[in-house]
């Protein structure tokens, strides 16, 4: 089963969008194995990583990591952040295409409908 997707982004902050997709294991055990290489234009931005399926459609739903010039995560620089209304609408549509990781998750269909729409 996939546990995370990672997705490009036009963005002068992040290079791209990981999108955490299983609630189980720990975040860090997650990010640790990813290399985020040969990444054009990626000098000084950094990595947004989505937790919606583990933290619900709060403060806590965004963080950013800085990553290294081999392309790993520093997970020592993680902050928690609140993208721009564009920035969200981009990660919904990300999880409007896996909706089905939803399941059985704390985010309710009630709370998809307001996401999805």
């Amino acid at each position: 089963m996939e546990q995370i997707m990672y997705n490009n982004i036009i963005n002068k902050e992040y290079i791209g969008i990981i999108t955490v997709l299983d609630y189980e294991p720990p975040v860090t055990t997650l990010l640790q194995n990813i290399c985020l290489c040969n990444i054009e234009n990626s000098k000084g931005k950094k990595v947004l990583i989505d937790l919606l399926i583990k933290s619900g459609d709060s403060k806590y739903r965004f963080m950013t990591f800085d990553f290294s010039t081999n392309g790993k995560i520093s997970l020592s620089t993680g902050n928690y952040v609140i993208p721009s209304d564009e920035i969200i609408h981009k990660a919904n549509l990300f999880w409007k295409n896996k909706r089905e990781f939803l399941q059985g998750s704390i985010i309710t269909p009630s709370i998809q409908e307001m996401l999805f729409a």
